[in-house]
């Protein structure tokens, strides 16, 4: 599942319960499309532009932390979305671990299964982080992660 920035469309992928198995519980292909929602939110604010902007100038690595902040910051937002699902609909403790289990499954070095690695997504552990700060707060300056340092974003 992507964001276009392109045609402002999301696509869908058949085969990422398949991919992702964890994904293929209740409420956790709502995080995900909540997070690829974000990025519309990103586009929308022009914060995609300027990051995609900077990353052309930048250096690989710093190409690759700048798309991780983009990552956590779309994490933190889908959080954000989770738990006003939580509120209007009755989301389950079993249900909400989903999400979660979800989320970390989705990290860099859960799909690698290298702990090393570097690349455009964030590792599973700070998946998880964004994720919860997104959950506990309504405040969307909770999921600036533009200015947080390197390593929350890993």
């Amino acid at each position: 599942m992507f964001y276009c920035p392109a045609n402002q469309e999301i696509y869908w992928s058949t085969g990422i319960t398949e991919d992702v198995p964890a994904v293929d519980e209740p409420f956790a292909i709502d995080m995900v499309l909540a997070h690829e929602y974000a990025h519309n939110v990103q586009a929308r604010v022009l914060i995609g532009a300027a990051w995609h902007e900077k990353a052309g100038d930048a250096t690989q690595e710093e190409a690759l932390l700048l798309s991780r902040r983009s990552e956590t910051q779309a994490d933190c937002m889908a959080g954000m979305t989770v738990s006003a699902m939580a509120e209007s609909r009755d989301i389950s403790v079993e249900e909400f671990n989903n999400i979660m289990l979800a989320t970390q499954a989705v990290g860099s070095d859960a799909q690698t299964g290298d702990p090393s690695t570097s690349t455009t997504h964030p590792q599973a552990a700070i998946r998880d982080y964004w994720m919860r700060q997104g959950l506990n707060s309504a405040d969307v300056s909770t999921c600036n992660t533009w200015t947080v340092p390197a390593d929350q974003v890993r």
